[in-house]
């Protein structure tokens, strides 16, 4: 990242507002969100089933992408510089194309985008043992598909602690779509149909929030998914108290370091519990988001609800 683009990106707090001298214009609105969210917090239902992920290690080497097509350009040519950064310094990297409904096609055709950059690409679908791959790769790139698919292959290869610990000690992960979903604590958030049944949702938790990907953007005639993606997401975080990062196609959550942004060409949505979801653009610093507690299955009683909308 340049600095002129450090400079001039926004900066989302805790509460999903934006500083940098730009916040919600209506500050009753505001501070009627931030009541809320403490009514909240305050009232589960007694004896309610709360987890609270653990605070662990972050990784400081992702990029999760939304998608790898965009209209009129080729597999991931989008992202290639981003792409470049991310893999600087490796030659080997292991791609898990279990997603997919061809591994062998799809591993192929990753090769070949990930050639341009200097990269040697080896299925794990093809390795004797994916963790032992994983220990001798520079990278590892999880590609898109059906998100319950890959968890699924993920837990029965016992790839899910292996991919973890290589990529909290530094190794650069990628991950498109399902991807994506899969570094985020549960698969909870995925916009896929349950194909297959895993042992658990529980993914690799690699960044302490959730990721949507394939966020509609704004245009007109996608006003009605964008109303029916909210409601569903909204519904989520009445179960959840977890930060949601809406990803439109186009759009990336870059983690570098202590560091967290979102990059691409195209918009974000960005949803607390208790709060009306925001959008973000392009630059914006979303680091604030590596320092979430989440807790799922903490459901809102109707008089949280209540206060919420009260």
């Amino acid at each position: 990242m340049d600095a002129d683009n450090v400079a001039s990106s926004r900066t989302i707090d805790g509460n999903g507002g934006v500083l940098d001298g730009i916040r919600e214009t209506d500050h009753g609105l505001a501070r009627a969100a931030i009541h809320s969210r403490s009514a909240a917090h305050l009232v589960y239902r007694r004896g309610a089933h709360r987890r609270c992920a653990r605070r662990t290690t972050m990784a400081n080497n992702l990029m999760l992408l939304s998608n790898s097509f965009s209209h009129g350009l080729g597999p991931l040519e989008h992202a290639m510089d981003a792409l470049a950064e991310v893999f600087a310094g490796g030659h080997q990297v292991l791609f898990v194309g279990y997603a997919g409904s061809n591994p062998d096609a799809y591993t192929e055709a990753t090769r070949s985008v990930l050639a341009s950059l200097g990269l040697a690409v080896t299925g794990a679908h093809r390795t004797p043992d994916p963790r032992v791959a994983i220990t001798q790769a520079d990278a590892v790139f999880v590609g898109g598909g059906n998100a319950f698919r890959l968890l699924h292959a993920v837990q029965r290869n016992g790839l899910l602690t292996a991919i973890r610990d290589r990529v909290r000690a530094g190794m650069p992960y990628v991950g498109v779509s399902a991807g994506a979903n899969l570094a985020c604590p549960t698969i909870r958030t995925t916009n896929d149909m349950p194909i297959v049944e895993p042992e658990t949702l529980a993914a690799l938790a690699l960044i302490p929030f959730q990721i949507n990907p394939h966020y509609p953007t704004a245009h007109p005639q996608d006003g009605h998914l964008i109303e029916t993606r909210d409601q569903r997401l909204t519904e989520f975080l009445e179960e959840n108290d977890v930060p949601v990062l809406g990803l439109c196609d186009g759009s990336w959550l870059r983690v570098s370091g202590s560091r967290a942004e979102l990059g691409g060409t195209s918009n974000g949505r960005l949803f607390y519990r208790g709060h009306r979801p925001r959008d973000i653009e392009p630059g914006d610093d979303l680091t604030q988001l590596l320092h979430t507690s989440p807790t799922y299955d903490s459901p809102l009683t109707y008089a949280a609800c209540w206060h919420a909308n009260s």
